[in-house]
């Protein structure tokens, strides 16, 4: 399984553009609460569906992400 990079891309992003991409922010957009976000970058794998919502937000993949998403069923 791939490494799990939610947080370096979030904080990549957020160095561009910090009220857009800190934790809070982006739960907000996602509509989740932002402890859940930093479930997600300790390595709480997100469901497939939140993980396509996440990867757009971050302007990336699900893969480059290094997340092992199951398909939806």
């Amino acid at each position: 399984m791939a490494k799990n990079r939610i947080k370096e891309l979030r904080t990549k992003a957020a160095e561009q553009f910090p009220a857009l991409f800190s934790t809070t922010a982006l739960a907000a957009r996602l509509g989740v609460d932002e402890r859940t976000v930093s479930r997600w970058e300790s390595g709480t794998r997100p469901r497939a569906r939140m993980a396509k919502r996440l990867a757009k937000e971050l302007g990336v993949t699900i893969d480059d992400l290094g997340l092992d998403v199951p398909a939806e069923g």
